[in-house]
């Protein structure tokens, strides 16, 4: 904002006698943003409201808004929006009021009406740059986010792919995000070569911590993560009436990266879109009591997911 100011006021409105002090505030109102600007000079204190479907945005109007504050110098009142009169009274005869370029800005500076906040005017040259440092503000603090529902595809840990439900819970903090997901794979059933008829049913749970630093351009966020977690997988023999179903369970650690990619639908609202590898620490054989080993489970774990998150 001060650099902004010193763009379209110059460096030496720093030096005014008169103290000018100014308080914002951005609010949300339905769709829309709204800045509420309190502007203080000398005894005078006078608010503004400004509206705009960009928060980024008032970030400009705030600044176009103080720097024309500030170009005009110290008047009676600081936030007049009555058009300013032209006074011949007590000039000598023969003169005409003033045509310094100065004088005429100043005056139609007073007399202008509250500025709305657009993309095209508002923020000018300044607006990328205010976008930026908007979307810096809004980030850095603390949020909790909610990534839920969530639908993901596994591969490469059994032969056929596995599907699965889950969610998570996390937080935020500028741009690091860390997420903790649970995701049950649906049941899938291996059968024995020897015997069709005979297989063993596997069901996996597993529990992800998420690590994440993310690049948000506009409203898409990229960001590599770090994975970490457990999986525990429980498989039970099925077939016919002389098969035992005693059930097996391992635990693996799983260790690994993976990237994400958020498309925000609004500052709270974003689809979700997850790709990730990891590394087992364990490879349980799948076996049938009388039958053997009939499989075993793969050391790699490929998945994508697709789902929502909230944040707030």
């Amino acid at each position: 904002m001060r650099e902004a100011l010193r763009s379209l006021a110059g460096d030496d409105v720093w030096r005014r006698t008169t103290p000018v002090s100014a308080r914002g505030r951005v609010e949300r109102i339905g769709e829309r943003y709204r800045l509420t600007l309190a502007v203080r000079e000398g005894s005078v204190t006078k608010e503004r409201r400004i509206e705009s479907d960009s928060c980024a945005d008032l970030g400009g109007a705030a600044a176009v808004t103080l720097g024309l504050l500030l170009k005009r110098g110290p008047t009676a009142d600081a936030t007049s929006t009555e058009p300013a009169a032209t006074s011949t009274e007590g000039a000598p005869e023969g003169t005409t009021p003033s045509s310094d370029p100065n004088t005429s800005t100043r005056a139609a500076v007073v007399g202008q009406t509250k500025p709305r906040a657009n993309p095209e005017s508002s923020a000018g040259d300044h607006q990328e740059d205010s976008a930026d440092a908007s979307d810096s503000g809004r980030a850095r603090r603390l949020r909790l986010s909610l990534r839920a529902p969530l639908v993901s595809l596994d591969l490469a840990r059994l032969p056929a792919p596995s599907f699965g439900l889950g969610g998570g819970v996390g937080a935020r903090y500028a741009a690091w995000s860390f997420v903790v997901v649970g995701r049950y794979l649906l049941p899938q059933t291996l059968w024995a070569e020897q015997f069709p008829d005979t297989g063993t049913r596997v069901s996996r749970f597993s529990v992800e911590l998420w690590s994440c630093r993310g690049w948000r351009r506009g409203p898409l966020e990229l960001a590599p993560c770090l994975t970490v977690g457990v999986e525990h997988l429980t498989a039970r023999a099925v077939g016919p009436p002389n098969v035992i179903p005693i059930p097996q369970r391992s635990t693996a650690a799983l260790m690994g990266g993976a990237g994400a990619l958020h498309y925000y639908l609004a500052d709270w609202s974003a689809v979700f879109l997850g790709a990730g590898i990891g590394f087992a620490t364990a490879r349980p054989s799948l076996s049938i009591a009388g039958l053997g080993e009939i499989g075993r489970v793969g050391p790699v774990q490929v998945s994508v997911g697709i789902g929502s998150e909230w944040i707030f």
